[in-house]
Protein backbone atom coordinates (compact mmCIF):
# COMPACT_ATOMS: atom_id res chain seq x y z
CA UNK A 1 0.00 0.00 0.00
CA UNK A 2 1.06 3.68 -0.86
CA UNK A 3 -0.11 6.61 1.60
CA UNK A 4 -0.60 9.67 -0.58
CA UNK A 5 -0.29 12.52 1.76
CA UNK A 6 -0.45 16.34 0.49
CA UNK A 7 2.15 19.42 0.52
CA UNK A 8 1.86 19.53 4.13
CA UNK A 9 2.74 15.96 4.30
CA UNK A 10 -0.71 14.99 6.00
CA UNK A 11 -2.29 12.17 4.45
CA UNK A 12 -5.04 12.07 2.38
CA UNK A 13 -5.56 9.18 0.35
CA UNK A 14 -4.22 5.39 -0.12
CA UNK A 15 -3.52 3.07 -3.23
CA UNK A 16 -3.27 -0.50 -2.84
CA UNK A 17 -3.84 -3.47 -5.81
CA UNK A 18 -5.24 -5.46 -2.92
CA UNK A 19 -8.58 -3.51 -2.33
CA UNK A 20 -11.27 -3.94 -4.81
CA UNK A 21 -11.93 -1.18 -6.60
CA UNK A 22 -9.16 1.09 -4.87
CA UNK A 23 -6.75 2.43 -6.77
CA UNK A 24 -3.64 0.39 -8.42
CA UNK A 25 -0.51 1.02 -9.21
CA UNK A 26 1.74 -0.76 -11.59
CA UNK A 27 5.13 -0.47 -13.30
CA UNK A 28 6.94 0.76 -9.82
CA UNK A 29 9.95 1.01 -9.61
CA UNK A 30 11.82 1.63 -5.97
CA UNK A 31 15.92 2.77 -6.60
CA UNK A 32 18.19 3.34 -3.85
CA UNK A 33 21.78 3.39 -4.13
CA UNK A 34 24.88 3.83 -2.15
CA UNK A 35 26.13 6.15 -4.62
CA UNK A 36 25.14 9.67 -3.09
CA UNK A 37 22.58 7.93 -1.06
CA UNK A 38 20.39 8.00 -4.16
CA UNK A 39 16.64 7.12 -3.40
CA UNK A 40 14.12 7.36 -5.77
CA UNK A 41 10.92 6.10 -6.71
CA UNK A 42 8.55 6.00 -9.54
CA UNK A 43 4.89 4.53 -10.30
CA UNK A 44 1.93 4.38 -12.46
CA UNK A 45 -1.45 4.51 -12.06
CA UNK A 46 -5.08 5.02 -13.79
CA UNK A 47 -5.23 9.05 -14.47
CA UNK A 48 -9.47 8.95 -14.23
CA UNK A 49 -9.49 6.99 -11.03
CA UNK A 50 -10.88 9.51 -8.37
CA UNK A 51 -7.96 9.13 -5.92
CA UNK A 52 -5.63 9.90 -8.98
CA UNK A 53 -6.50 13.24 -8.17
CA UNK A 54 -5.04 13.52 -5.29
CA UNK A 55 -1.51 12.95 -6.32
CA UNK A 56 0.06 16.63 -6.50
CA UNK A 57 3.87 17.79 -7.65
CA UNK A 58 5.61 18.96 -3.87
CA UNK A 59 3.00 16.56 -2.67
CA UNK A 60 4.17 13.37 -0.80
CA UNK A 61 4.19 9.49 -1.18
CA UNK A 62 4.77 7.46 1.56
CA UNK A 63 6.23 4.26 0.63
CA UNK A 64 7.14 0.84 2.87
CA UNK A 65 10.13 -0.81 1.95
CA UNK A 66 11.02 -5.21 2.62
CA UNK A 67 11.36 -4.34 5.84
CA UNK A 68 8.82 -2.62 6.73
CA UNK A 69 10.41 0.85 7.70
CA UNK A 70 8.81 3.94 5.91
CA UNK A 71 10.59 6.26 3.65
CA UNK A 72 9.05 9.51 2.22
CA UNK A 73 9.50 10.57 -1.25
CA UNK A 74 8.19 14.67 -2.65
CA UNK A 75 6.42 14.12 -5.94
CA UNK A 76 8.61 15.44 -8.66
CA UNK A 77 6.70 15.92 -11.81
CA UNK A 78 3.60 13.67 -12.89
CA UNK A 79 2.81 12.67 -17.01
CA UNK A 80 -0.76 12.17 -18.05
CA UNK A 81 -0.81 10.07 -21.40
CA UNK A 82 -3.54 8.81 -23.14
CA UNK A 83 -2.61 5.28 -25.06
CA UNK A 84 -5.07 2.09 -25.95
CA UNK A 85 -8.24 3.45 -24.34
CA UNK A 86 -6.60 4.23 -20.89
CA UNK A 87 -5.58 7.04 -19.39
CA UNK A 88 -2.12 6.23 -17.18
CA UNK A 89 -0.21 8.75 -14.85
CA UNK A 90 3.46 8.45 -14.47
CA UNK A 91 4.69 9.95 -10.85
CA UNK A 92 8.55 10.97 -10.17
CA UNK A 93 9.62 11.15 -6.31
CA UNK A 94 12.71 11.79 -4.89
CA UNK A 95 13.60 11.58 -1.40
CA UNK A 96 12.24 13.74 0.37
CA UNK A 97 15.56 14.78 2.60
CA UNK A 98 16.73 16.11 -0.56
CA UNK A 99 15.37 19.44 -0.84
CA UNK A 100 15.16 19.82 2.74
CA UNK A 101 18.45 19.21 3.51
CA UNK A 102 19.61 21.25 0.58
CA UNK A 103 17.36 24.12 1.72
CA UNK A 104 19.53 24.53 4.95
CA UNK A 105 22.41 26.38 4.85
CA UNK A 106 25.97 24.93 7.13
CA UNK A 107 28.42 27.92 8.18
CA UNK A 108 31.84 27.61 8.20
CA UNK A 109 32.78 25.68 11.14
CA UNK A 110 35.71 23.50 12.71
CA UNK A 111 34.70 20.83 14.79
CA UNK A 112 37.75 19.30 17.23
CA UNK A 113 37.86 15.58 18.68
CA UNK A 114 34.19 15.22 17.90
CA UNK A 115 32.26 11.79 17.15
CA UNK A 116 29.65 11.60 14.15
CA UNK A 117 26.45 11.70 16.16
CA UNK A 118 27.76 15.10 17.93
CA UNK A 119 28.50 16.11 14.45
CA UNK A 120 25.59 15.08 12.67
CA UNK A 121 23.57 16.77 15.33
CA UNK A 122 24.87 20.23 15.13
CA UNK A 123 24.42 20.00 11.03
CA UNK A 124 20.65 18.97 11.33
CA UNK A 125 19.75 20.95 13.73
CA UNK A 126 17.53 23.21 11.41
CA UNK A 127 16.41 20.95 8.77
CA UNK A 128 12.92 19.07 10.58
CA UNK A 129 15.53 15.82 10.30
CA UNK A 130 17.35 14.01 13.25
CA UNK A 131 19.98 11.26 13.87
CA UNK A 132 18.77 7.97 14.57
CA UNK A 133 20.65 5.21 15.12
CA UNK A 134 24.29 6.38 14.89
CA UNK A 135 27.64 3.85 15.50
CA UNK A 136 30.59 4.90 17.50
CA UNK A 137 33.26 5.13 14.93
CA UNK A 138 36.16 7.09 17.00
CA UNK A 139 36.27 11.00 16.63
CA UNK A 140 37.41 13.54 13.83
CA UNK A 141 38.72 17.04 13.12
CA UNK A 142 36.49 18.55 10.34
CA UNK A 143 36.57 21.69 8.92
CA UNK A 144 33.63 22.98 6.69
CA UNK A 145 35.87 26.23 5.23
CA UNK A 146 32.60 27.48 3.39
CA UNK A 147 28.98 28.03 3.20
CA UNK A 148 27.66 24.79 2.23
CA UNK A 149 24.27 22.98 2.22
CA UNK A 150 23.34 20.84 5.14
CA UNK A 151 23.24 18.08 2.14
CA UNK A 152 26.67 18.56 1.51
CA UNK A 153 27.73 18.87 5.10
CA UNK A 154 26.47 15.53 6.00
CA UNK A 155 27.68 13.64 2.99
CA UNK A 156 31.45 15.21 4.16
CA UNK A 157 31.45 14.37 7.36
CA UNK A 158 29.82 11.14 6.76
CA UNK A 159 32.93 10.34 4.14
CA UNK A 160 35.61 11.44 6.22
CA UNK A 161 34.66 9.08 8.93
CA UNK A 162 33.60 6.14 6.50
CA UNK A 163 30.63 5.44 7.10
CA UNK A 164 27.04 4.96 5.47
CA UNK A 165 23.34 6.93 5.29
CA UNK A 166 20.16 5.30 5.58
CA UNK A 167 16.99 7.22 5.71
CA UNK A 168 13.89 6.77 7.41
CA UNK A 169 10.60 8.42 8.99
CA UNK A 170 8.23 7.05 12.03
CA UNK A 171 4.51 7.28 10.21
CA UNK A 172 1.56 7.09 12.87
CA UNK A 173 -0.85 5.82 10.80
CA UNK A 174 -2.12 9.57 9.66
CA UNK A 175 0.80 11.73 9.23
CA UNK A 176 4.48 11.79 9.58
CA UNK A 177 5.98 11.88 13.54
CA UNK A 178 9.58 12.08 13.09
CA UNK A 179 12.26 12.12 10.35
CA UNK A 180 15.44 9.89 11.01
CA UNK A 181 19.06 9.52 9.28
CA UNK A 182 20.56 6.52 10.69
CA UNK A 183 24.39 6.66 9.97
CA UNK A 184 26.32 3.05 9.88
CA UNK A 185 29.55 1.59 10.03
CA UNK A 186 28.53 -0.11 6.70
CA UNK A 187 25.70 -0.60 5.29
CA UNK A 188 23.73 -4.27 4.70
CA UNK A 189 25.42 -7.09 6.26
CA UNK A 190 27.60 -9.62 5.60
CA UNK A 191 25.46 -12.48 4.14
CA UNK A 192 27.92 -14.30 2.14
CA UNK A 193 24.80 -15.12 0.21
CA UNK A 194 25.91 -16.50 -3.48
CA UNK A 195 25.11 -15.18 -7.15
CA UNK A 196 25.86 -18.93 -9.23
CA UNK A 197 26.28 -18.51 -12.66
CA UNK A 198 23.36 -21.02 -13.67
CA UNK A 199 21.18 -19.83 -10.91
CA UNK A 200 21.00 -16.22 -10.52
CA UNK A 201 23.91 -15.11 -11.95
CA UNK A 202 22.84 -14.60 -15.71
CA UNK A 203 26.48 -13.23 -17.11
CA UNK A 204 29.82 -12.34 -15.78
CA UNK A 205 32.39 -10.56 -17.78
CA UNK A 206 35.76 -9.66 -16.33
CA UNK A 207 38.36 -7.26 -18.25
CA UNK A 208 42.41 -7.39 -17.37
CA UNK A 209 44.18 -3.84 -18.10
CA UNK A 210 47.30 -3.55 -17.42
CA UNK A 211 47.83 -0.05 -19.55
CA UNK A 212 48.62 1.80 -16.24
CA UNK A 213 50.83 -0.68 -14.23
CA UNK A 214 54.21 0.77 -13.52
CA UNK A 215 57.15 -1.04 -11.45
CA UNK A 216 58.58 1.84 -9.79
CA UNK A 217 57.08 5.11 -8.27
CA UNK A 218 58.45 8.32 -7.46
CA UNK A 219 56.13 10.46 -4.49
CA UNK A 220 55.94 14.10 -4.38
CA UNK A 221 54.42 16.19 -1.80
CA UNK A 222 53.76 19.53 -1.41
CA UNK A 223 56.35 22.24 -1.23
CA UNK A 224 57.61 24.18 1.77
CA UNK A 225 57.90 28.06 1.96
CA UNK A 226 60.92 28.31 -0.44
CA UNK A 227 59.06 25.82 -2.58
CA UNK A 228 61.10 22.71 -2.17
CA UNK A 229 59.02 19.31 -2.95
CA UNK A 230 58.35 16.55 -0.01
CA UNK A 231 60.72 13.50 -1.78
CA UNK A 232 61.98 10.47 -0.07
CA UNK A 233 65.76 11.39 -0.71
CA UNK A 234 67.90 11.12 1.65
CA UNK A 235 65.61 8.96 3.71
CA UNK A 236 66.09 5.36 4.65
CA UNK A 237 62.59 4.08 4.52
CA UNK A 238 63.63 0.34 3.66
CA UNK A 239 62.48 -0.86 7.80
CA UNK A 240 58.79 0.73 6.74
CA UNK A 241 58.52 -1.21 3.08
CA UNK A 242 56.55 -4.22 2.93
CA UNK A 243 58.40 -7.75 1.76
CA UNK A 244 59.45 -7.23 -1.73
CA UNK A 245 59.57 -3.46 -2.15
CA UNK A 246 62.54 -1.92 -2.10
CA UNK A 247 63.71 1.90 -2.00
CA UNK A 248 66.13 4.26 -4.14
CA UNK A 249 67.15 7.56 -3.71
CA UNK A 250 63.33 9.15 -4.72
CA UNK A 251 61.47 6.32 -5.55
CA UNK A 252 59.79 2.40 -4.08
CA UNK A 253 59.83 0.06 -6.54
CA UNK A 254 57.59 -3.80 -6.61
CA UNK A 255 60.39 -6.48 -7.46
CA UNK A 256 57.75 -8.94 -8.29
CA UNK A 257 56.32 -5.89 -10.86
CA UNK A 258 59.27 -5.64 -12.30
CA UNK A 259 60.07 -9.19 -13.44
CA UNK A 260 57.14 -9.53 -15.07
CA UNK A 261 56.48 -6.29 -16.83
CA UNK A 262 60.13 -4.47 -17.02
CA UNK A 263 60.81 -3.28 -20.20
CA UNK A 264 64.09 -4.78 -21.47
CA UNK A 265 65.11 -4.47 -18.27
CA UNK A 266 63.95 -1.07 -17.50
CA UNK A 267 61.28 0.08 -14.88
CA UNK A 268 58.08 1.59 -15.86
CA UNK A 269 58.05 4.66 -13.73
CA UNK A 270 55.11 6.38 -12.46
CA UNK A 271 54.88 9.81 -10.63
CA UNK A 272 52.40 9.67 -7.15
CA UNK A 273 51.35 13.14 -5.92
CA UNK A 274 50.65 13.34 -2.48
CA UNK A 275 48.52 16.30 -1.18
CA UNK A 276 48.24 15.14 2.50
CA UNK A 277 52.02 13.78 3.22
CA UNK A 278 53.48 16.27 5.44
CA UNK A 279 57.34 14.46 5.96
CA UNK A 280 58.89 12.02 4.38
CA UNK A 281 57.57 8.98 6.46
CA UNK A 282 53.78 10.07 5.41
CA UNK A 283 54.88 10.34 1.95
CA UNK A 284 56.94 7.18 1.73
CA UNK A 285 53.75 4.73 3.28
CA UNK A 286 51.26 6.99 1.20
CA UNK A 287 53.52 5.86 -1.82
CA UNK A 288 53.43 2.30 -1.22
CA UNK A 289 50.03 2.04 -0.75
CA UNK A 290 49.65 3.17 -3.93
CA UNK A 291 52.21 1.60 -5.63
CA UNK A 292 50.76 -1.46 -4.62
CA UNK A 293 47.31 -0.92 -6.20
CA UNK A 294 49.36 -0.17 -9.47
CA UNK A 295 51.94 -2.62 -9.83
CA UNK A 296 49.50 -4.91 -10.95
CA UNK A 297 46.86 -5.15 -14.07
CA UNK A 298 43.74 -4.09 -12.73
CA UNK A 299 40.72 -6.49 -12.90
CA UNK A 300 36.78 -5.17 -13.77
CA UNK A 301 33.82 -7.08 -13.07
CA UNK A 302 30.37 -6.98 -14.81
CA UNK A 303 27.75 -8.95 -13.82
CA UNK A 304 24.09 -9.82 -14.59
CA UNK A 305 21.83 -11.13 -11.67
CA UNK A 306 18.77 -11.68 -10.56
CA UNK A 307 17.27 -11.88 -7.03
CA UNK A 308 15.52 -14.33 -6.04
CA UNK A 309 13.73 -13.72 -2.81
CA UNK A 310 10.25 -12.72 -3.99
CA UNK A 311 10.19 -15.28 -6.66
CA UNK A 312 11.48 -18.19 -4.80
CA UNK A 313 10.06 -16.86 -0.77
CA UNK A 314 13.02 -18.26 0.27
CA UNK A 315 14.80 -16.17 2.97
CA UNK A 316 18.36 -16.92 2.25
CA UNK A 317 17.83 -15.63 -0.98
CA UNK A 318 17.65 -12.14 0.56
CA UNK A 319 19.87 -9.13 -0.81
CA UNK A 320 19.31 -6.09 0.80
CA UNK A 321 21.53 -2.20 0.10
CA UNK A 322 25.21 -2.82 0.99
CA UNK A 323 25.17 -6.86 1.86
CA UNK A 324 28.29 -8.49 1.02
CA UNK A 325 27.61 -11.39 -1.20
CA UNK A 326 29.80 -13.93 -3.21
CA UNK A 327 29.90 -14.37 -6.38
CA UNK A 328 30.75 -17.93 -8.13
CA UNK A 329 31.52 -18.89 -11.92
CA UNK A 330 32.89 -22.65 -12.09
CA UNK A 331 32.70 -21.75 -15.97
CA UNK A 332 36.14 -19.85 -15.50
CA UNK A 333 39.64 -21.69 -15.17
CA UNK A 334 40.56 -21.34 -12.93
CA UNK A 335 37.00 -20.72 -10.85
CA UNK A 336 36.25 -16.92 -10.40
CA UNK A 337 34.91 -16.06 -6.65
CA UNK A 338 35.11 -12.61 -5.77
CA UNK A 339 33.97 -10.96 -2.55
CA UNK A 340 31.11 -8.03 -3.75
CA UNK A 341 28.83 -5.30 -2.20
CA UNK A 342 25.34 -4.17 -3.40
CA UNK A 343 25.78 -0.86 -3.94
CA UNK A 344 22.69 -0.41 -6.09
CA UNK A 345 18.92 -1.85 -5.87
CA UNK A 346 16.33 -1.39 -7.98
CA UNK A 347 12.69 -3.04 -6.98
CA UNK A 348 9.45 -3.78 -7.89
CA UNK A 349 6.53 -4.43 -5.29
CA UNK A 350 3.96 -5.54 -8.56
CA UNK A 351 6.44 -7.06 -10.60
CA UNK A 352 9.44 -8.65 -8.69
CA UNK A 353 10.80 -10.27 -12.20
CA UNK A 354 12.11 -6.54 -13.05
CA UNK A 355 14.31 -6.57 -9.44
CA UNK A 356 18.06 -5.89 -10.23
CA UNK A 357 20.99 -5.67 -8.49
CA UNK A 358 24.45 -3.82 -9.02
CA UNK A 359 27.29 -5.02 -7.63
CA UNK A 360 30.71 -3.53 -6.54
CA UNK A 361 33.92 -3.81 -4.37
CA UNK A 362 35.01 -6.81 -6.24
CA UNK A 363 37.90 -8.68 -3.97
CA UNK A 364 38.62 -11.76 -5.79
CA UNK A 365 39.16 -14.73 -3.43
CA UNK A 366 41.89 -16.66 -4.46
CA UNK A 367 42.98 -20.54 -3.44
CA UNK A 368 46.18 -21.76 -4.50
CA UNK A 369 46.30 -25.17 -5.31
CA UNK A 370 48.20 -26.35 -1.99
CA UNK A 371 45.65 -24.43 0.23
CA UNK A 372 42.79 -26.16 -1.95
CA UNK A 373 44.69 -29.93 -1.20
CA UNK A 374 45.52 -29.06 2.09
CA UNK A 375 41.88 -27.85 3.06
CA UNK A 376 40.28 -31.12 1.38
CA UNK A 377 42.75 -33.54 2.59
CA UNK A 378 41.62 -31.67 6.80
CA UNK A 379 38.10 -32.29 5.88
CA UNK A 380 38.41 -35.66 4.44
CA UNK A 381 40.35 -36.23 8.01
CA UNK A 382 37.66 -34.70 9.64
CA UNK A 383 34.51 -36.18 8.06
CA UNK A 384 35.17 -39.64 7.25
CA UNK A 385 33.55 -41.64 9.62
CA UNK A 386 30.17 -39.19 9.49
CA UNK A 387 30.24 -39.30 6.07
CA UNK A 388 30.80 -43.55 6.24
CA UNK A 389 27.78 -43.87 8.39
CA UNK A 390 25.88 -41.53 6.24
CA UNK A 391 26.73 -43.77 3.19
CA UNK A 392 25.16 -46.80 4.68
CA UNK A 393 22.18 -44.99 5.88
CA UNK A 394 21.70 -43.29 2.81
CA UNK A 395 21.90 -47.04 0.90
CA UNK A 396 19.49 -48.46 3.31
CA UNK A 397 16.61 -45.30 2.91
CA UNK A 398 17.27 -44.70 -0.80
CA UNK A 399 14.05 -46.29 -1.88
CA UNK A 400 12.33 -44.75 0.94
CA UNK A 401 12.99 -41.15 -0.02
CA UNK A 402 12.34 -41.33 -3.72
CA UNK A 403 8.94 -42.39 -2.32
CA UNK A 404 9.26 -39.28 -0.20
CA UNK A 405 10.06 -36.85 -2.76
CA UNK A 406 7.31 -38.53 -5.29
CA UNK A 407 5.10 -37.72 -2.11
CA UNK A 408 5.17 -34.42 -1.83
CA UNK A 409 6.09 -32.67 -5.29
CA UNK A 410 2.87 -31.10 -6.51
CA UNK A 411 2.53 -29.93 -9.94
CA UNK A 412 -0.50 -27.53 -11.66
CA UNK A 413 -0.79 -28.02 -15.32
CA UNK A 414 -2.46 -25.57 -17.28
CA UNK A 415 -3.88 -26.50 -21.08
CA UNK A 416 -5.95 -24.63 -23.73
CA UNK A 417 -8.20 -26.40 -25.87
CA UNK A 418 -7.79 -23.85 -28.91
CA UNK A 419 -4.03 -22.21 -28.34
CA UNK A 420 -2.75 -19.37 -26.17
CA UNK A 421 -2.56 -16.76 -28.68
CA UNK A 422 -6.05 -15.39 -30.74
CA UNK A 423 -6.47 -13.17 -33.69
CA UNK A 424 -9.36 -11.07 -35.60
CA UNK A 425 -11.57 -11.20 -31.77
CA UNK A 426 -12.35 -15.33 -31.95
CA UNK A 427 -11.86 -16.13 -28.83
CA UNK A 428 -13.05 -19.34 -27.46
CA UNK A 429 -11.36 -21.56 -25.65
CA UNK A 430 -11.69 -23.95 -22.48
CA UNK A 431 -9.01 -23.99 -19.85
CA UNK A 432 -8.27 -27.28 -18.23
CA UNK A 433 -6.04 -27.36 -15.23
CA UNK A 434 -4.89 -30.55 -14.13
CA UNK A 435 -3.19 -31.66 -10.50
CA UNK A 436 -0.23 -33.80 -10.18
CA UNK A 437 0.83 -35.32 -6.40
CA UNK A 438 4.58 -36.54 -7.77
CA UNK A 439 3.91 -38.69 -10.23
CA UNK A 440 0.24 -39.67 -9.80
CA UNK A 441 -2.52 -37.36 -11.26
CA UNK A 442 -5.12 -36.13 -8.69
CA UNK A 443 -7.44 -33.42 -10.54
CA UNK A 444 -10.42 -36.06 -10.60
CA UNK A 445 -10.14 -36.59 -6.50
CA UNK A 446 -10.35 -32.89 -5.86
CA UNK A 447 -13.48 -30.47 -5.01
CA UNK A 448 -14.87 -27.94 -7.40
CA UNK A 449 -13.76 -25.31 -4.61
CA UNK A 450 -10.14 -26.50 -4.78
CA UNK A 451 -9.57 -24.59 -7.98
CA UNK A 452 -9.15 -20.84 -7.74
CA UNK A 453 -8.86 -19.52 -10.95
CA UNK A 454 -7.71 -15.66 -11.30
CA UNK A 455 -8.08 -13.38 -14.31
CA UNK A 456 -5.18 -10.35 -13.91
CA UNK A 457 -5.68 -7.20 -17.17
CA UNK A 458 -3.25 -5.81 -19.26
CA UNK A 459 -0.96 -4.27 -16.13
CA UNK A 460 -1.04 -7.03 -13.92
CA UNK A 461 -3.82 -6.10 -11.80
CA UNK A 462 -6.10 -8.96 -10.61
CA UNK A 463 -9.63 -8.43 -11.97
CA UNK A 464 -11.63 -8.93 -8.62
CA UNK A 465 -14.95 -9.37 -9.42
CA UNK A 466 -14.66 -12.02 -12.27
CA UNK A 467 -12.35 -13.93 -10.08
CA UNK A 468 -15.15 -13.77 -7.86
CA UNK A 469 -17.73 -14.70 -10.77
CA UNK A 470 -15.81 -18.28 -11.41
CA UNK A 471 -15.55 -19.80 -7.57
CA UNK A 472 -16.50 -23.26 -7.59
CA UNK A 473 -15.86 -23.83 -11.39
CA UNK A 474 -13.81 -26.95 -11.21
CA UNK A 475 -11.08 -27.73 -13.19
CA UNK A 476 -12.42 -25.90 -16.60
CA UNK A 477 -13.83 -22.58 -17.50
CA UNK A 478 -14.67 -21.10 -20.35
CA UNK A 479 -12.65 -18.00 -22.09
CA UNK A 480 -14.75 -16.12 -24.63
CA UNK A 481 -14.20 -12.61 -26.02
CA UNK A 482 -16.25 -10.87 -22.87
CA UNK A 483 -13.34 -11.77 -20.93
CA UNK A 484 -10.13 -9.96 -22.57
CA UNK A 485 -10.17 -6.47 -22.72
CA UNK A 486 -6.29 -6.03 -24.80
CA UNK A 487 -4.91 -8.48 -22.97
CA UNK A 488 -5.35 -11.10 -20.38
CA UNK A 489 -3.62 -13.39 -18.36
CA UNK A 490 -5.08 -16.15 -16.63
CA UNK A 491 -4.10 -18.03 -13.71
CA UNK A 492 -4.96 -21.26 -11.33
CA UNK A 493 -4.14 -22.39 -8.35
CA UNK A 494 -5.47 -25.24 -6.23
CA UNK A 495 -5.80 -26.01 -2.34
CA UNK A 496 -4.53 -29.98 -2.67
CA UNK A 497 -5.84 -30.35 0.77
CA UNK A 498 -9.76 -30.18 -0.54
CA UNK A 499 -9.77 -34.16 -1.90
CA UNK A 500 -13.46 -35.44 -2.03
Amino acid sequence: MLFILDKRYQTVGTMSNDIPRGCPYFTDIHHESLDNYMLLFDFETFADHPTASLIEVEGGILYQNDDGKHQLFKVKEIQDTHSDGQLVRRVYCENVAISELIGAIVRPVTFTSQNMEQIGTYILAHTGWEIGECEYYGVRDIEFKDHITALQALHQAVSEFGMEIEYEVIFNGTRVSKRLIHIRNQRGEVTKKIFSYGKDLIQVERTEDSREVVTALIGVGKGDNQGNLLTIVNYDGSAYLDKGYFQVDDYIYSDEAFQRYNMNGRHIFGIFKDDKATNKRELLDNTLARLKEISKPRFTYKLSVTLLEKLTGYEHEKVRLGDTVIVKDETFKPVLILEARVIELKRSKTDPTTDEVTLGDFIPIVFTENDYINKVQQTLFEKEKQWDSAYKLAEGTKEELDQVKNDIVYKVELHSSNGIVFRNGIIDSTLTARVYKGKSEITNSLAFDAFIWKKFDKNGILDVDWTNSHKGFGKQIKVTESDIVTKATFTCDVEASKIL
